[in-house]
């Protein structure tokens, strides 16, 4: 699958230089951060706190590991412009992919059962609100979510463990962090296979910003389904007999869609943004120093607001 759809393992010079980056340190500074002091912001004023927790930690710790590297933060998280004509396969790719998930999310809630589903029903932060604070709270989930998760997963996580373990261990490694960091069992199937489909994504195209495409669609129509009355939340009888079938037609369809990407784009062959040097990129703690400064103040100026608005 992945030889067909062109997506090489990583240089030997791309082992030596990023394989040693820190991965699981800012996995899990961006996860207990987000835990602690995301909660507590998005308990204080939500459509903000998700901002908070997206900004700052998911986008924003990758972004700094990056960059304290001596690396260009652009380039190594791949924010380039895929080739024109892939974007009606990244389309396809994006909106079957939502069906799909639909129908596994479908199968894994009749497995865990009506009652764990109504309790991990992700729907809920969008009703029972002001109008403006659901409003909020839908351009949160639709564009900020997607570009601090992407960023995490797919941009720096999937490239520096793909340097470690190659793409497919990557895929599957990071897919299964982003599904479970969701802490939803209810949904922990169609999760993952997002998980694969945002990397698929990423690495057919050489660009981010199919993923972004793709996880913005998926949260994106979700979001206006509920705004709009045409999603209660959980269903009380589903029918697994739908749901297999609806991921038996839109699978193949998802697996042609991004198997055209990878025969049409630029895939990754040589990986951007490592710069001229051979040597191992290390952090370098007087550049991670300066930059902490705007990440703090970035931290103030939406803390004050948060206070305000509370």
């Amino acid at each position: 699958m992945l030889r067909r759809m062109r997506l090489p393992n990583p240089t030997e010079s791309e082992r030596r230089r990023i394989a040693g980056g820190p991965a699981y340190t800012v996995l899990l500074l961006a996860f207990l951060l987000h835990v602690s002091l995301g909660s507590y912001a998005q308990r204080a004023y939500l459509p903000l706190g998700i901002a908070y927790g997206q900004i700052l930690f998911f986008f924003g710790i990758p972004w700094l590991a990056v960059a304290s590297m001596g690396l260009e933060p652009r380039d190594f998280l791949a924010f380039s412009w895929p080739r024109g004509w892939t974007w009606p396969w990244i389309v396809l790719a994006a909106f079957t992919g939502f069906l799909l998930a639909g129908g596994l999310n479908s199968l894994n809630q009749w497995m865990v059962g009506p009652d764990v589903a109504r309790l991990f029903d992700s729907t809920r932060v969008l009703r029972g609100r002001p109008f403006s604070e659901q409003i909020g709270v839908a351009l949160g989930v639709t564009l900020l979510a997607p570009l601090g998760e992407e960023v995490l997963f797919r941009g720096y996580l999937l490239r520096v463990f793909r340097a470690r373990y190659g793409a497919t261990a990557a895929l599957l490694l990071t897919s299964g962090i982003f599904a479970a960091m969701h802490l939803n069992p209810a949904s922990f199937l169609a999760l993952f296979a997002l998980g694969l489909l945002f990397g698929l994504l990423r690495l057919a195209s050489g660009s981010i910003l199919p993923a972004l495409v793709g996880h913005g669609l998926q949260n994106g129509i979700t979001a206006v389904a509920v705004l709009a009355g045409l999603s209660s939340g959980v269903e009380p009888e589903i029918d697994p007999l739908v749901a297999l079938a609806t991921v038996a037609v839109t699978g193949p369809i998802v697996w042609l869609a991004l198997g055209m990407i990878g025969r049409v784009a630029t895939p990754e062959t040589t990986e951007p943004g490592l710069g001229s040097g051979t040597d191992p990129v290390r952090v370098e703690l007087d550049r991670l120093g300066s930059l902490l400064w705007i990440w703090i103040g970035a931290a103030l100026v939406l803390g004050a607001l948060l206070a305000i608005l509370r």
